[in-house]
């Protein structure tokens, strides 16, 4: 295992990849590939695998063919590897941190805890070596974390990694209710000095407080907007100055709403408009957080389930790629999973639109969604029932 050293105030050479800039930086050039990490659903033996994606071949596509999609560049098997970590990218390198050490993994290494608190570090522009059975051979050990984190929510901002739980409670992070996990809820990674910082908890839920349900606090969308990042739950919408992370504060209202009417992560476009995915209307929305009703009112939006391509079990990601591009990824089945009593009698499909921005000359402060290609892959020798895309990075 390598060891990574702190990052040095001096640029890198120059690369012709570039890494994820996300939205609170100014946008790069059309990214050339994309490396999206799709996790197995009921696999006993791997847990998610990475793929890279060549933007331009999708552009050149018609969308009339169907093929399939190319071999993986690498796997994670359950007992080598972390089980849902978190994920993030700065410059040309994909961090990987936190998640649990499967049953496996302690049986076969006493010495593991049920969490990792470790930090591994892809570094696409490094030439990987022939196929591994374990990718820690590798990847380029990072910082550990202070506490543990699984399938936590991640922000880039001004060049640092920020985590955040998934549910602002007590028992959010926990092997069994009855075993506590000490330790910050959120971190936040600086590159320049190498380490994991404690970041302030969010308001918890305290484990004796009787409420209808935990999922009351559970974070249902989040973005970073105006430098803070706001997290929507069921009890309102949360705020952290990330410029100044110093105490969380409550927010009756945002945009005229007491909470986001989308699920998952918003992209801004220019700190006024942000996208969103509706999964249940399988809808990319474009959406107003400075107007009093912008958030209700649909500005733009965009099917993404076609008639002609109806999938189950559907599940959305999306990255800004530059150039007034989005990259949307859409991964579902043919057949509605309970319908499937063998995995051979269902097929798992992903498909990537890549969408335009475009402004309308006749209303002002609005951008068209244009869907200029869309490519469909057959996943035929996925490990799982199905799965998800979790993460996915422009390079």
């Amino acid at each position: 295992m390598q060891e990574m050293k702190p990052s040095s105030q001096k640029r890198d050479r120059k690369r012709k990849r570039r890494g994820n800039r996300h939205s609170t930086e100014a946008a790069p050039p059309l990214s050339p590939s994309v490396i999206l990490f799709y996790n197995h659903r009921d696999s006993r033996v791997y847990s998610f695998s990475v793929y890279a994606l060549n933007v331009a071949a999708v552009l050149e596509d018609n969308g009339d063919d169907t093929n399939s999609l190319p071999p993986p560049l690498f796997r994670f098997e359950r007992k080598k590897f972390p089980t849902i970590p978190g994920y993030a990218a700065l410059g040309s390198k994909i961090y990987i941190f936190g998640g649990f050490n499967s049953a496996e993994a302690c049986k076969d290494n006493p010495a593991l805890g049920a969490y990792s608190l470790d930090t591994y570090v892809f570094d696409t522009t490094e030439h990987l070596p022939p196929p591994s059975d374990d990718p820690k051979a590798f990847l380029l050990k990072g910082p550990s974390l202070n506490a543990p984190k699984t399938n936590p929510i991640s922000v880039v901002f001004k060049g640092k990694i920020y985590v955040f739980p998934r549910r602002f409670s007590r028992q959010a992070v926990l092997l069994t209710s009855r075993t506590p996990v000490l330790g910050p809820k959120c971190e936040v990674l600086d590159p320049d000095h190498g380490s994991w910082t404690a970041l302030p908890d969010p308001p918890l839920l305290d484990q004796h407080d009787r409420v209808k349900s935990r999922k009351d606090y559970t974070v249902v969308a989040y973005a970073v907007y105006d430098g803070m990042f706001v997290a929507s739950t069921a009890r309102g919408i949360y705020c952290l100055n990330l410029d100044n992370p110093i105490k969380w504060n409550h927010l009756p209202l945002l945009a005229g709403f007491n909470r986001f009417p989308f699920i998952g992560k918003a992209i801004s476009l220019d700190e006024k408009h942000y996208l969103a995915i509706h999964p249940s209307q399988h809808l990319l929305v474009k959406h107003d957080f400075t107007s009093e009703e912008g958030l209700v009112k649909e500005e733009d939006s965009l099917d993404l389930q076609p008639g002609n391509q109806r999938y189950y079990n559907v599940d959305y990601n999306m990255v800004y790629l530059g150039d007034d591009k989005l990259l949307v990824i859409r991964s579902g089945l043919d057949k509605p999973l309970r319908k499937c009593p063998f995995v051979e009698e269902s097929t798992n499909f992903i498909t990537y639109n890549i969408i335009q921005l475009k402004n309308k000359k006749k209303k002002k402060n609005q951008s068209g969604l244009v869907q200029l290609a869309s490519s469909t892959f057959i996943m035929a020798d996925n490990p799982g029932t199905c799965g998800h895309p979790v993460a996915c990075f422009p390079m």
